[in-house]
């Protein structure tokens, strides 16, 4: 609610409860997210301007949220697991570093 994304208020036929609803923010940032995840991209590889991320900045972060995942994986397995996985999405399939990949 910091964001001014949410209302809220307490509900007047059950004070138990609180009532939830979206402001103009809201919709307005659910419209923008819905419209990247209708694009050629998802939001994870755009970045706060629908722009699609730099291949390595992509890279680095999925390999470090693996990384945190399975500490015990060493971390050339975990480039290559990265790699792999990117040949399936849309954005990096055809990248030169994707392609390249042994395998």
């Amino acid at each position: 609610m910091e964001q001014g994304l949410l209302e809220r208020e307490a509900d007047p036929a059950d004070r138990r409860r609180t009532l939830v609803w979206l402001t103009q923010a809201g919709h307005d940032t659910l419209r923008q997210d819905r419209e990247v995840e209708t694009g050629r991209y998802c939001s994870y590889c755009t970045d706060a301007s629908g722009q699609l991320q730099s291949f390595n900045e992509r890279f680095q972060r999925m390999v470090a949220w693996q990384s945190r995942r399975t500490p015990d994986v060493p971390r050339d397995e975990i480039e290559r697991q990265t790699l792999d996985y990117m040949a399936t999405m849309p954005a990096w399939r055809e990248h030169p570093r994707v392609a390249a990949r042994e395998g």
